[in-house]
């Protein structure tokens, strides 16, 4: 199932050419599908091997494998390469090689070798002899074997690895587990192989190369993977003998003056199949190559699409996809929309039924920050990170509102954005600018106030996508309140953030001390804050009714409690007879409070509430003027 993206017809858009079934291409229209024309080959093992103008008259012909009618599965008779040439969108067949002797189970490349501006041709053929096709008058004419008798190739590629401007042959040999290159000298001649590596894994599986300036340091390097598979090992002092499991690695061989320094960039063993196809193209728009890998999914049968994005310091990050797919494929990054960036298209090769599919490559925008939690006095600083993926390299601007507890000036000031009015701004991206960092300073004033929220969301230009997200939220905190703040575990609400409860540290108390936080100290015992001491609890039994003595202080007028308890331990007090107490008036000293535990109780440790203020008729969340707030992990 080899498949190429071209514009075939030179129209301007890009067209498709599959090998399945015989040899078609299909034609891209101006609403975006495609027009299936009639098959130049008709045999399922016709593939297209390579798109280029073979006969120098300006349109793009299709070099492919034939099916020979002697071929056979046990006696791995050679096909023969014929050339399509293209009149006008109309393909006719012709032999341009003279020589009926190229596996179809091997490879085939075309690259201008000689620099005369005609393509030429770089074969496999029996007894494994690496063949040059070179571009004649007419047809093509064939040169001694630049290498003969190795045991196998997988892969090879034609690139410039000495950096003389001549064209040089890289390749993978299966069976030594080795990667080479083979230079060619100034009289067209080509020296015996050059190592990039002899240590790939040898397991009898595809391995692909590729070669692009990774990092753009001038000269050619080299990407290598490996499917994984069963290795034999034999362990001289135990005897001990049997098959592991390879894995496969993902390589990449840094040329430094001619010199390769291995780089593992993935090993991925948690993948026992490895990848089984690799592709390179500038996916995220950077202006580095990044590569696409099809591979078998960790559980199951199904195989799974990533990108790895080539960043500076040869760091490889793993982008994940949610494409999934019953059958292995080939993918190949090509600009099929038209709008400048590269899509991502796959062919999978489910029996008797290939797919084509195409994933649109959309400009994305989105926002982060380095900071989220920010104290007035500290006088620390948020960065508003806005990044843009995509799109070309012009200028942008993105929208942005804000909204939330704070106020602009007031409570805090914003820098580096190009408009910005208290509610809604504008952040604008330069020429090739990818982040734009905008600025986020609190304001230390003499208010006493708690906790404030600040959200800031971004809209999305037109054609755009939000990655990796729409909106960040900022929390300032104040050291001239004094708050005594809750500490239950998840899910029960404590933080700020899920608005939690949390007291000015004044008037009425629980217990002998009360202390204050910048946010709530959750934990799984609900004992982070230290000062849980205002509930004395007596033993709890379902179907029965405990007094529980509650400790007040600092309240000569009174006080109000509200209290719940979770009977069911699903993590909420929203019950309808979880509320135990409704500003139930208490006064200073102890104070007994009856509480009648259901008889459909869950038995077992669950959590507790208990909010004391002046006015009462608290929730379990928000905000009081006075009092305090103590939860407690209890048995029943």
């Amino acid at each position: 199932n080899e498949f190429l993206l071209e514009d075939v017809d030179a129209d301007g858009d890009t067209d498709i050419v599959v090998g399945q079934d015989g040899l078609v291409w299909f034609e891209q229209q101006d609403d975006g599908y495609f027009l299936d024309h009639p098959r130049m080959l008709s045999d399922t093992h016709d593939l297209p091997l390579d798109v280029g103008d073979f006969d120098g008259d300006g349109d793009l012909d299709i070099l492919a494998t034939s099916y020979d009618s002697l071929h056979s599965e046990t006696t791995y008779t050679p096909d023969r390469l014929v050339w399509l040439v293209n009149d006008d969108g109309d393909f006719t067949i012709e032999d341009p090689v003279p020589v009926t002797a190229i596996y179809l189970e091997t490879f085939a490349a075309t690259a201008d070798v000689d620099g005369d501006s005609r393509l030429d041709i770089i074969g496999v053929r029996p007894r494994f002899e690496l063949l040059l096709f070179r571009r004649a008058e007419v047809g093509y004419r064939v040169e001694t074997p630049i290498v003969s008798n190795v045991s196998s190739f997988d892969d090879l590629a034609i690139a410039d690895m000495s950096g003389d401007g001549r064209a040089d042959i890289v390749s993978v040999l299966e069976a030594d587990g080795a990667v080479q290159w083979y230079e060619q000298l100034e009289g067209g001649e080509f020296i015996g192989s050059q190592y990039v590596s002899t240590n790939l894994p040898q397991t009898g599986s595809l391995s692909t190369i590729l070669t692009t300036d990774f990092d753009q340091d001038g000269d050619l390097d080299v990407l290598a993977t490996s499917m994984g598979g069963n290795r034999f090992y034999f362990d001289i002092q135990t005897g001990a003998s049997g098959l592991v499991d390879e894995g496969g690695e993902l390589l990449l061989f840094r040329n430094e003056a001619g010199r390769f320094h291995r780089e593992e960039l993935d090993s991925f063993l948690a993948y026992p199949f490895g990848r089984t196809s690799v592709a390179l193209g500038d996916m995220d728009g950077d202006g580095d190559e990044d590569w696409v890998i099809f591979e078998r999914a960790v559980t199951g049968l199904q195989y799974q699409v990533a990108w790895y994005e080539n960043r500076p310091g040869w760091e490889a990050v793993r982008r994940e996809t949610s494409w999934q797919f019953e059958e292995t494929g080939q993918p190949l990054p090509a600009d099929v929309d038209g709008d400048g960036d590269l899509d991502m298209t796959l062919v999978s090769s489910y029996p008797r039924a290939p797919r084509f599919s195409w994933y649109e490559n959309l400009p994305s925008v989105g926002i982060a920050t380095n900071q989220s939690e920010l104290v007035e006095e500290a006088g620390n600083v948020a960065e508003l990170r806005f990044q843009r993926g995509g799109g070309g390299p012009g200028p942008l601007d993105v929208e942005f509102d804000v909204s939330g507890d704070l106020q602009w000036l007031a409570d805090y000031e914003l820098a580096g954005a190009a408009s910005f009015d208290g509610s809604h701004g504008v952040v604008s991206f330069g020429e090739g600018q990818s982040e734009a960092i905008v600025t986020l300073t609190p304001v230390d004033d003499d208010d006493v106030e708690p906790i404030e929220r600040l959200e800031i969301e971004l809209t999305a230009p037109g054609g755009f996508a939000i990655a990796p997200q729409s909106r960040v939220e900022i929390f300032v905190a104040s050291l001239d309140f004094l708050g005594d703040y809750a500490d239950a575990p998840l899910p029960y609400p404590a933080l700020f953030a899920d608005d939690g409860p949390r007291h000015l540290a004044q008037g009425p108390r629980l217990g002998a001390t009360r202390t204050f936080e910048l946010n709530a100290l959750s934990t799984a015992s609900a004992d982070g804050d230290g000062g849980d001491d205002g509930v004395t609890w007596p033993a709890l039994q379902v179907g029965a009714t405990a007094v529980l003595e509650i400790l007040v202080g600092d309240a000569p007028t009174g006080a109000r409690l509200d209290a719940w308890i979770d009977f069911d331990a699903d993590g909420s007090w929203a019950g309808s007879r979880e509320r135990i107490a409704t500003s139930w008036p208490v006064v200073d000293g102890v104070n007994l409070l009856p509480v009648p535990i259901p008889s459909d109780a869950l038995a077992g440790e669950t959590y507790a509430r208990f909010r004391l203020s002046t006015s009462g008729g608290l929730l379990v969340t928000g905000e009081s003027d006075d009092g305090e707030v103590e939860d407690y992990r209890i048995a029943i």
